[in-house]
């Protein structure tokens, strides 16, 4: 089985040839959650949060949860049955909302955190098309992190950095999602500033890249990042 990529939206067109046909309406999104990220762990073995179809059509939703890991700095997404979810399918009419509860099969172990995500899909069978629209079948991605039970310790370390990629490691026991990058002198005078969104999962290394003006590269001495688990700095190596 091929491993299944991660997507925060994916939407797979359900008309063929668009190339070959003028331009058609496309229908409204019929599909979001209130989940933003889910946190597992003993004081939250099950956690809920709802689906929604704001839409005009019944819809049937298939939700289900995958191992997310990230050998060789890619997402890889594999089958699990390391968490339950209730109900994993269910039909939505319009402007129908269905609670989902997602929890631990198993009392959560490990001084490591363990990523998950949990995969929301339309079932493209019960996806009705509407003449003279492009009806599209939602896919809605969600992180779900099992808490180690050691406490929390992020840590990134930066570098090498080549021709504007720069290379960062997870050296702590939680993911961490950079959302800033801003490249520092030995001075702390500020060499560039780039906005980025990338997880890195504990152990994982991960290549991205920051711009940065021609010749002030070899000036690059310290890291600064800003992240979902606050401020992390590393000097470049």
């Amino acid at each position: 089985m091929l491993p299944l990529r991660p997507a925060v939206v994916a939407r797979c067109l359900l008309v063929a040839g668009l190339a070959a046909v003028a331009p058609v309406p496309v229908a409204a999104q019929s599909l979001h959650t209130t989940a933003i990220r889910i946190e597992l762990g003993p004081q939250a073995p099950i956690v809920s949060f709802e689906v929604v179809n704001p839409g005009t059509q019944d819809t049937m939703v298939h939700v289900r949860p995958v191992v997310w890991e990230q050998p060789g700095g890619e997402d890889r997404l594999t089958p699990s049955d390391r968490l339950v979810v209730s109900p994993p399918i269910f039909d939505l009419a319009p402007q129908g909302r269905q609670l989902v509860r997602v929890g631990l099969a198993t009392p959560a172990s490990g001084e490591v955190e363990q990523a998950f995500r949990l995969l929301i899909d339309e079932v493209p069978d019960r996806v009705k098309p509407v003449p003279g629209q492009i009806r599209t079948v939602v896919r809605i991605s969600v992180p779900v992190f099992v808490l180690p039970n050691r406490p929390p310790a992020p840590r990134l370390a930066a570098g090498p950095m080549r021709a504007g990629a720069l290379s960062l490691r997870n050296q702590g026991n939680t993911h961490v999602r950079v959302d800033w990058i801003v490249l520092r002198d030995r001075h702390g005078a500020e060499l560039g500033r780039h906005k980025v969104f990338v997880y890195l999962l504990p152990g994982a290394e991960r290549v991205v890249q920051v711009p940065i003006a021609p010749g002030r590269e070899q000036a690059v001495a310290v890291v600064a990042m800003e992240t979902d688990a606050g401020p992390l700095t590393s000097e470049l190596r």
